[in-house]
């Protein structure tokens, strides 16, 4: 099931992040989401604006983490070597 992150799951949201960035490392990749991102301070802002997601069976515990934006996502304000942008409707999910 999936549910709207809270701030009573950030604990268990990082230790989610803990476990991506070992699989991401251990599979040859040592850069991605380095020093420690995403933060705790990223993950309560994220949940603060209601873009934060959990994936949960019936325990409720978190087993899986995303955010999805609507609309403009200024990660991708300016792509490089990339396609350029268009005004066509999306959303973006992290």
């Amino acid at each position: 099931m999936i549910r709207q992150a809270t701030v009573q799951d950030i604990p268990e949201m990082l230790r989610i992040y803990d476990a991506a960035r070992a699989a991401m490392r251990a599979a040859g990749n040592p850069t991605q989401w380095s020093g420690g991102y995403p933060t705790e301070e990223l993950l309560r802002a994220d949940i603060a604006r209601g873009v934060s997601y959990v994936l949960h069976d019936l325990d409720a515990a978190p087993h899986a983490v995303f955010v999805l934006i609507a609309g403009d996502d200024p990660t991708y304000a300016h792509i490089e070597n990339g396609a350029g942008r268009d005004d066509t409707p999306y959303a973006t999910l992290h």
